[in-house]
């Protein structure tokens, strides 16, 4: 998962005054807007949105000096270009990054990122263990560097290594947040063990909320919130396809399983189309459902 560059560690470097044309007002609201907005996974943010912030940062980088303060422009540019799926353009963007500021875990899982969604699986192994070792005390970007060295080492075939990787970042985050909870999921869902990916949406749920599990199953937990459940694996499809694997096994009411698996395909399909302009009640209409059964 590639990350915004938003670490106390290198904020220390986005500081810049009026002597190098840019006024230091400016760069800073800029940095925080971009640095919040795609550090929040229920903020949606739409293209215009990514290219206007890739022109303000280009228009930032002509005019700022050749220093380490550049290197947090270039890996919030890298992070732009990656949410605009150009993931070449943020590969380049992040390697210059790492140019600048080196010691940056950060930059070394952003490069890793991109070379593990090109495909290039030793290449983004490489980079992660460098995170990895740079990260250091920074806990919070730690689980994140295990989750995807679990899931790069899935892919090359070490399945014993992929899984103590994911225990590792386990291991890290503890109870965690929600959103490291949604995290741990998708990791699980990536490499393969779909029950302790629905262990950890339903923990994602239930802190999201602050509710309390009761006598619980994690099944009836997602199936009890099918709307919730479909807001957060509707970008995530393996964590969707290990949801559909699990409740379809799943001995609970039919009917709650059947419903919750619908609303799940018709969001999950909604939002891979990529085609915002097709109404949402039609792809609801062709698994028989309504908006109303998504809320309910």
């Amino acid at each position: 998962m590639i990350r915004g560059v938003a670490s106390a560690a290198s904020s220390r470097y986005y500081v810049c005054d009026m002597a190098s044309g840019v006024p230091s007002t400016v760069i800073a609201q800029l940095r925080a807007e971009i640095t919040g907005r795609l550090n929040n996974p229920a903020d949606d943010v739409d293209d215009a949105t990514l290219r206007q912030w890739v022109a303000e940062l280009t228009e930032a980088l002509a005019h700022m000096p050749v220093d380490a303060r550049r290197g947090v422009v270039f890996g919030l540019l890298g992070t732009c270009f990656y949410r605009l799926h150009d993931v070449a353009a943020s590969l380049d963007a992040h390697r210059k990054a790492a140019l600048y500021t080196p010691d940056e875990a950060d930059h070394a899982n952003n490069i890793g990122t991109c070379h593990l969604m090109l495909g290039e699986f030793a290449e983004a192994l490489d980079q992660f263990r460098r995170a990895r070792a740079l990260v250091g005390s920074h806990t919070n970007l730690g689980p994140i560097i295990e989750g995807n060295i679990a899931i790069t080492l899935n892919r090359l075939g070490d399945k014993a290594g992929a899984r103590e990787a994911f225990e590792s970042a386990v291991r890290q985050v503890g109870s965690g947040t929600a959103s490291q909870n949604l995290r741990l999921a998708f990791n699980a869902a990536s490499i393969g063990y779909d029950h302790t990916a629905v262990e950890y949406l339903a923990r994602y749920l239930l802190i999201s909320e602050n509710s309390v599990r009761g006598d619980l199953q994690d099944e009836e937990v997602i199936c009890s919130r099918p709307n919730e459940t479909a807001a957060a694996v509707g970008h995530l499809p393996l964590l969707a396809d290990a949801v559909h694997r699990v409740l379809a096994q799943w001995e609970g009411p039919e009917d709650d399983r059947i419903d919750a698996e619908a609303g799940l395909a018709a969001l999950v399909e909604f939002r891979a189309s990529g085609e915002k302009a097709i109404p949402f009640d039609d792809v609801l209409a062709e698994h028989g459902l309504t908006r109303a059964d998504l809320s309910r």
